[in-house]
């Protein structure tokens, strides 16, 4: 064999053998790395199985916390759950809720609406539903804030009155319109109407943007004549106001009218009675937020009425005083001489509110009332010093609940006096308006006031003074 061949055969054998060893490292390689991924992957599952679930989302929304109850904060998990129930639950600041639960996640219901503009830390106490391991779900969130408006009147110094916006959270408070002898105003969504009375005592009626800013736009009435008791209804954008035309009109009464600034057009339209005829109103309000009113005929009749429904007209018995919804409900508040009773609108079931005593004294005399639920209302109470000198009322706010009472605000000055007061929408906050000192008649023939008026805003479950603004009339009224 020749030298020539032998050496080829040799480097063949060579590149075979050097082959199969790198066939084998690859193969032992390989087989390495798949051993170590198995590893990985074992070492991951068992870390996952021994770590309990994770927050892997939340849903909520900050705006209907605060004006709507029985509103939700859902939490999802990174693993199934186990059921959670409600002791695992903890909301801080505490607020009542339900707790219901699902392998996917943990829904808390909160039972009323919440405080505005407040920051919530809700901490779940969760278990996966395949090892039991532990581990909390945390979740932050803030309520929406909410704005404030108020009436601020000039008219004494021969200025422009003003309506200003305050949000709860800020202390600082913009103008929004001003206008010459602004008698009353409404806010509903994005707009706010005013109405306005001239030197010869004429009424008009406008609508401006409530963010401030825009033109005025003028509502059309059926004559001249007055218009009183204007009130906004909410996210509808509604407003509704009593017009009453001059005296010596032949078949002269008291129309409502409501008006849509939403649809272009300055026409208003009267609230038609079960004769499909304008009632004769004495007084009225809206249902929150929806297009319906509840309008007090001349002869204290009440209606349920849907301005929106032709003929959509519900009776609710006769009463001679309305005093509002209770905060979140749909049960209006009426007055009678045997006491207060609350009316289901949806229903028109009545029910005679049997309130605990407001352990008033003899000399304490009392004023508004506002129904909180049917255990609960504030109160005005004033208890007069006749010693010689002016007299002073010395009012206050009382809170009345199944506990009893407690005072929730008083005028630190003596001589300061409540005019009126009104609850926010959620139910949680009090405006009051104060007239300080000596007060002097603001001289408007409708809705008068005192110059030099202002607004006290209030926690009603505190106490605590959560702001003020110059003026009166605040738009939670």
């Amino acid at each position: 064999m020749s030298t020539e061949r032998m050496s080829t055969e040799r480097a063949r054998a060579d590149a075979g053998r050097g082959a199969r060893r790198r066939q084998v490292r690859y193969t032992r390689m390989l087989a390495g790395t798949v051993v170590t991924l198995a590893v990985v992957v074992v070492a991951l599952t068992l870390a996952n199985a021994l770590q309990g679930p994770r927050l892997a989302d939340v849903t909520v929304d900050p705006s209907a916390l605060v004006s709507r109850p029985e509103q939700s904060l859902v939490l999802r998990a990174s693993q199934r759950l186990a059921p959670v129930e409600a002791a695992d639950v903890r909301v801080e600041p505490a607020a009542p809720h339900r707790v219901t639960s699902d392998e996917s996640g943990v829904t808390i219901t909160f039972d009323g609406m919440l405080p505005y503009a407040t920051r919530y830390t809700v901490t779940v106490d969760a278990a996966t539903a395949a090892t039991g391991v532990t581990s909390e779900l945390v979740a932050d969130f803030t309520t929406a804030d909410a704005d404030v408006f108020a009436l601020v009147r000039n008219g004494a110094t021969g200025a422009d009155d003003l309506i200003t916006r305050r949000a709860l959270s800020d202390g600082e408070s913009a103008q929004v319109l001003a206008l010459p002898g602004i008698q009353e105003y409404a806010v509903a969504g994005s707009h706010l109407a005013a109405a306005t009375v001239a030197a010869d005592g004429t009424n008009s009626l406008v609508t401006a943007p409530a963010a401030g800013g825009g033109p005025t736009s003028p509502v059309g009435l059926p004559t001249t004549g007055t218009v009183t008791r204007l009130h906004g209804s909410g996210v509808t954008e509604l407003f509704g106001f009593l017009f009453t035309p001059p005296a010596g009109t032949p078949e002269r009464q008291t129309t409502l009218f409501v008006h849509d600034p939403t649809a272009g057009s300055p026409i208003s339209r009267p609230v038609l009675g079960p004769d499909g005829q304008p009632l004769d109103v004495l007084d009225w309000i809206f249902v929150p937020d929806t297009t319906s009113v509840v309008a007090q005929a001349s002869d204290l009749n009440l209606y349920l009425i849907d301005t929106m429904v032709s003929a959509a007209v519900v009776p609710l018995g006769q009463h001679q005083e309305l005093r509002g919804f209770i905060p979140g409900t749909r049960s209006l508040v009426v007055a009678d001489a045997n006491g207060s009773t609350a009316i289901d609108v949806g229903t028109g079931e009545s029910t005679l509110l049997e309130l605990p005593p407001d352990f008033s004294q003899p000399d304490d005399y009392p004023g508004e009332v506002i129904v909180l639920g049917p255990d609960e209302y504030l109160e005005i109470l004033m208890t007069p010093d006749y010693t010689p000198g002016a007299t002073r009322l010395n009012p206050r706010v009382v809170h009345v609940g199944t506990e009893g009472a407690r005072v929730v605000y008083e005028p630190v000055a003596e001589e300061t006096e409540i005019r009126s007061m009104c609850v926010s929408p959620n139910g949680h906050h009090l405006a009051v308006e104060l007239v300080d000192g000596d007060p002097s008649p603001d001289g408007y023939p409708n809705v008068p006031a005192s110059i030099g008026m202002s607004t006290v805003i209030l926690d009603i479950a505190t106490g605590a003074t959560v702001g003020g603004m110059n003026g009166f009339l605040p738009s939670w009224c």
